[in-house]
């Protein structure tokens, strides 16, 4: 463990301390993560559609869980994608499997990784959120950077994914899914699901270290 007075920095975190309601302990490695959560934005839940396909409902559904880090359902046309521009999005992560958001995001400044795959609450192999990992870690060290984590209803793969991006980044897991729950309410954490993220987690440190 670090010496006193001594803090081992992460170097995937920020070097100012974010005022917010908590500086949570962190792991893997130690060091300190602030993250300051910010209002929740809610809105229905939707599923993942055939392109061509849209419900009435084409708002955005997405959730602040820190500062840095959005989660939620399908974008689903240009105006939205417009409205995260504007918000400060800057990176995309799309797990839906039919729908590739690359087109629509053209010459809004925002960076799309496609990393489509099927909610059957099954296990997930470690390599699925390496890509993801790897993908919001690169944005992570860009200081203006906001990425949104996003699947069809903002309800299973993306709140995995945004967990195990937080365990990467340090926070503990029972700790950040307590954050991303409490922005975003419908969010859930099937057992397969956790087991996924601990299992890519064991991964990464052997991988890292």
């Amino acid at each position: 463990s670090p010496s006193p007075g001594i803090r081992t920095v992460n170097p995937y975190l920020p070097g100012r301390i974010v005022s917010g309601r908590s500086v949570l302990p962190a792991i893997l490695p130690l060091c300190y993560a602030p993250f300051a959560p910010l209002p929740t934005t809610c809105g229905e839940t939707m599923e993942d559609l055939e392109p061509g396909t849209y419900s009435d409902d084409e708002r955005l559904n997405y959730s602040w869980v820190t500062e840095r880090f959005a989660v939620g359902g399908a974008i689903w046309n240009q105006a939205n994608m417009h409205q995260l521009a504007k918000a400060g999005i800057t990176h995309i992560v799309d797990l839906q499997t039919m729908v590739d958001d690359t087109e629509i995001a053209e010459g809004m400044g925002i960076e799309v990784l496609w990393c489509p795959f099927s909610d059957d609450l099954e296990v997930k192999e470690p390599e699925l959120f390496e890509r993801v990992v790897d993908f919001s870690l690169t944005a992570y060290r860009q200081s203006k950077s906001r990425i949104y984590i996003h699947c069809g209803e903002g309800k299973h793969r993306s709140p995995m994914m945004l967990l195990a991006v937080l365990a990467v980044l340090g926070m503990k897991l029972i700790e950040a899914q307590a954050l991303i729950q409490r922005a975003r309410p419908q969010a859930d954490f099937p057992d397969a699901y956790r087991q996924s993220v601990v299992q890519f987690l064991a991964a990464y440190r052997e991988r890292t270290c």
